[in-house]
């Protein structure tokens, strides 16, 4: 299946396909990371990028899945995090330069349950500046797009991941709240 056609397609139609090995989580993550690589420049929507991290997951998922080890829904799908929740050894910077150089060395509670579900993680996705704002017009790195209409916001905090879904860059991400 070509990538354009892959990136259309919604967790609850790739599950099954996976677990059947009918779609493999690397040409899966390929095809994501294609859509980062194009989209990034105009969307804005990263402040990390994982390429070769991402490709470690999906060889890692697809050899369980080969194994018959699959483990559920997000098992192969590539998702983004929101830049200010915890991965270990991954630039977590909360959008701002204060914490720039900031890498964690646990994984929230929450990172840890997608990876052992099976998750693929492309990158950290940009955001307001300590989550305080609803523009992801973020100073430091920039702000987010909304892939619909370049000249408007794709809302925030969650701005990247919002926008990554949006233009099926991600098939999921995780988000935050601050406001409730």
């Amino acid at each position: 299946m070509p990538d354009s056609e892959l990136v259309t397609l919604t967790i609850a139609e790739l599950a099954p396909r996976i677990k059947a090995r009918e779609i493999s989580p690397v040409e899966l993550t390929e095809a994501a990371l294609a859509q980062v690589d194009r989209l990034q420049p105009t969307l804005n929507s990263f402040i990390t990028i994982l390429h070769e991290r991402a490709r470690s997951q999906a060889k890692e998922q697809e050899a369980a899945v080969m194994r018959g080890e699959y483990r559920g829904p997000l098992h192969g799908i590539p998702i983004g995090i929101k830049d200010n929740i915890a991965t270990a050894g991954i630039r977590t910077t909360v959008g701002t330069k204060v914490l720039a150089n900031h890498v964690p060395t646990e994984d929230a509670f929450v990172v840890n349950r997608v990876e052992e579900a099976g998750a693929i993680i492309l990158g950290k996705e940009n955001m307001e500046e300590f989550a305080a704002g609803s523009t992801s017009n973020n100073a430091h790195y920039g702000a987010v797009h909304n892939p619909w209409n370049l000249d408007r916001i794709p809302g925030g905090s969650s701005g990247g991941g919002g926008a990554n879904v949006a233009a099926r860059v991600t098939f999921a991400s995780l988000g935050t709240d601050l406001g409730g």
